[in-house]
């Protein structure tokens, strides 16, 4: 798998950002405590989520250290998705998730995850999995 794209938003100091993979060799260069370590954490951060247990799922969803810093940021979701070639170059895959921080109505909960794939001469992706609060789809192949 090769990455070519990485988005995260709603996670410490970023509200969103989106890193282009695809040139190969990347850096993050700034100021310092301008969130360049606060990216990598997020990125370790939807890794780990990905592959966790369910039950551990919700243990890092209430976790308040990751939960937005800036006050105008405090409600927003943590957003995830990912652009990735696969197959020998055949394939592009996208993939996604986004969930609720601590929340005063019951906690937290995942609300949309979705897994999305097409040729990589095609435009338009085909819907494999999604799944919305309450709504699932699943494609079979």
């Amino acid at each position: 798998m090769i990455i070519k794209e990485v988005m995260i938003c709603g996670f410490k100091n970023i509200q969103k950002i989106k890193l282009d993979l695809s040139c190969g060799i990347s850096a993050l260069v700034s100021c310092n405590s301008y969130g360049k370590s606060n990216v990598l954490d997020g990125l370790k951060f939807a890794s780990e989520f990905i592959s966790t247990k369910p039950s551990e799922k919700e243990h890092m969803m209430d976790d308040g250290t990751f939960v937005p810093l800036n006050k105008n940021m405090d409600r927003d979701n943590f957003v995830f998705e990912l652009l990735a070639i696969v197959c020998d170059g055949k394939y592009e895959v996208k993939y996604g998730f986004s969930f609720e921080w601590i929340s005063n109505e019951g906690g937290t909960r995942i609300i949309e995850e979705h897994l999305l794939l097409r040729t990589v001469s095609s435009k338009k992706f085909k819907k494999m999995f999604s799944r919305i609060i309450g709504n699932s789809f699943l494609k079979t192949l």
